[in-house]
């Protein structure tokens, strides 16, 4: 084995606390490598016992962040589902796929009229799925739960498979287990009332602070059990020293509505929910566990997205890179592997749609450790340094105009290469 330093690497891209040297391992195996795949449905930031929740317990997802590599600035392509997962078969911004809004929504009018969106994939993008398939590897429908998913390991044990896992939870309806619901009525029963205010306005909207829906929580252990159940799953069969694992969320939890009794979750300290370009909309909790090549519960908090799957997986694979299909993501294995420096880049989101949250049609970019929002209706911005203020409750646009400005171009400039489409005024709008 072959050791090498790591300090001024490490320095370099903002990972957490871990040894100084590690084994260079060859994942490369004659051995084709599994993955697997866990995309849950709206689960929050902060969600999980590894990502700081003392209510919802998570002790599979929990060992599964102790086993991997753990992302603190991980991101969704959007603050909906549709857009981030299209990001994600395809490696391309929703702006460039015209895929920007929840297919079947797009219907909320205000000021203005929302942007197009396209209510399908295009034909002539072609999937991870499709990709892995042409190396032959086996694949599987992402609409398949538990039971499926671990029949569909067992069956190919033996070969190299790639199983994506979407499940429906933690999404509305919030409906749980039971005997979990009551579990958690009486664990939510001993938060002392009054002990921090439970909701924030957010414009016209309210934005939930404190985690204690009991129906929600039975939603987020009923996930982690499907978790250990893969992972038992894996072991039991003696593959899982050769298959990835990767979880992920789609977007934000659903923490900001205009009425307050229907959200569910708190993505404090981020600022606001699911159909917000807020960080609490778009970041999300995201775990890695590739044996032989990661030191076991490492944190990253380099800036990754959505979009970085394909290439990343593509490269795991040995599997030959397809750039102009994954045109917006960028191989991660170079953080993985952590053999080379990771370039870090420009990361932005178009929505330019309203949503039932009561967040309005905008775009954002990340540049190193600032983010700006642009609204559409009023052509207002704001500016936040996400180091010194993840809450972004601190607006920097006029106190540094020229950064502000600086990132209001390079969002604009993004927009016109990707052929973003953009809202436009609503004739009927009477201002009410």
């Amino acid at each position: 084995m072959k050791e090498i330093s790591r300090r001024k690497f490490i320095q370099t891209l903002g990972w957490g606390s871990a040894a100084l040297t590690f084994p260079m391992c060859n994942i490369f195996r004659k051995k084709k490598i599994n993955f697997v795949f866990i995309l849950v449905d709206d689960l929050g930031w902060k969600d999980t016992g590894c990502y700081g929740s003392s209510f919802y317990e998570t002790p599979n997802i929990d060992k599964l962040a102790g086993a991997g590599i753990r992302f603190t600035n991980a991101y969704a392509a959007s603050p909906v589902c549709s857009p981030t997962r299209a990001s994600i078969m395809t490696g391309k911004y929703p702006a460039r796929l015209k895929i920007t809004d929840w297919i079947g929504g797009g219907d909320l009018k205000g000021k203005l009229l929302p942007a197009a969106c396209l209510p399908f994939l295009p034909r002539e993008e072609t999937t991870f799925a499709e990709a892995f398939k042409q190396a032959g590897y086996s694949t599987y429908l992402t609409d398949r739960l538990t039971d499926e998913a671990v029949k569909f390991i067992d069956s190919h044990r033996d070969g190299a498979f790639f199983l994506m896992l979407s499940h429906y939870a933690v999404h509305t309806p919030i409906q749980a287990k039971e005997d979990l619901k009551t579990k958690y009525q009486k664990k939510a029963e001993k938060i002392k009332p009054g002990s921090s205010e439970e909701f924030a306005r957010e414009r016209d909207s309210f934005t939930k602070l404190v985690q204690n829906h009991s129906a929600y929580a039975g939603m987020v252990e009923s996930v982690d059990e499907s978790v250990g159940r893969i992972l038992d799953k894996l072991k039991q069969l003696g593959i899982e020293d050769h298959t990835a694992i990767i979880f992920m969320s789609d977007n934000g939890g659903l923490s900001t509505l205009k009425n307050k009794k229907w959200a569910p979750t708190a993505n404090v300290p981020l600022r606001a929910g699911k159909g917000w370009l807020y960080e609490g909309g778009i970041r999300e909790p995201m775990i890695v566990k590739l044996p032989g090549v990661l030191d076991p519960g490492e944190i990253c908090r380099v800036p990754v997205m959505s979009t970085d799957f394909y290439p990343t997986m593509l490269e795991l694979a040995n599997i030959p890179p397809k750039p102009e299909q994954h045109k917006d993501g960028v191989s991660l294995v170079p953080l993985l592997k952590q053999r080379e420096a990771f370039q870090q880049r420009d990361l932005f989101w178009h929505y330019p749609h309203y949503h039932g949250s009561g967040s309005r049609p905008c775009s954002a970019i990340r540049s190193g450790d600032y983010k700006l929002i642009e609204w559409f209706e009023d052509d207002s911005i704001e500016l936040y340094d996400l180091k010194q203020d993840p809450g972004e409750k601190n607006n920097l646009a006029e106190k540094m105009a020229d950064k502000a400005n600086e990132l209001k171009i390079k969002l604009r400039d993004w927009r016109i290469e990707t052929g973003a489409l953009m809202p436009r005024p609503n004739p009927d709008w009477s201002g009410e």
